[in-house]
């Protein structure tokens, strides 16, 4: 189990929590006709700017431009 841990791409896992997480409030509020609250949208972008962010950071520092 550690090893898999150890290995588990952090970038894409986060990712995919937030699709999750986008899917699943838009399927509540397609569903039910909940409408969310202001702070859980902004939850929401600021999570997935942070996903964006990590994801850049990483390419960047993994794949530097060739001159």
């Amino acid at each position: 189990m550690n090893n898999w841990i150890s290995t588990l791409p952090t970038t894409n896992l986060r990712i995919l929590l937030t699709l999750v997480m986008a899917l699943a409030t838009s399927v509540r509020v397609v569903g039910s006709g909940w409408a969310p609250s202001w702070e859980w949208l902004a939850f929401l972008c600021v999570w997935a700017g942070l996903d964006v962010a990590q994801y850049t950071a990483k390419r960047i520092t993994n794949y530097p431009p060739t001159p």
